[in-house]
């Protein structure tokens, strides 16, 4: 069942991380403990930093330093910025889908009649 769902909380992993660095900046150790609260799901640390770095890799946030005492924030880029955006036009049809093959509603039409799954 988890190797099933592991794509899902990946994605969704990255989807929290924009979203949280949408609304403030925040060190790795913050923006951890909110992925963890919001999935409700132990999210290992080579998990998160894997995820962390690859969406600065990427270009949808970066690090940088705000004083001497060398804490790393991280804030999203407006290239993380146009992805939300994205994301946020293409998500609400999909979700309509998801919700039809969770709960078996999803409907095929046959002619004029219409059968559930």
């Amino acid at each position: 069942m988890k190797e099933v769902l592991r794509p899902l909380t990946s994605v969704l992993i990255r989807l929290l991380i924009l979203r949280l660095l949408e609304r403030e900046t925040m060190y790795p150790y913050q923006i951890l403990t909110k992925v963890r609260q919001v999935l409700k799901d132990h999210v290992t640390l080579s998990t998160f930093y894997t995820i962390l770095y690859e969406l600065e890799k990427r270009g949808y946030v970066e690090k940088y330093c705000i004083n001497s005492s060398g804490r790393k924030y991280y804030r999203i880029t407006d290239r993380g910025k146009q992805l939300l955006k994205e994301i946020r036009n293409s998500v609400e049809l999909k979700l309509r889908l998801l919700e039809q093959l969770i709960y078996d509603t999803l409907h095929h039409s046959t002619g004029s009649t219409q059968q559930t799954l």
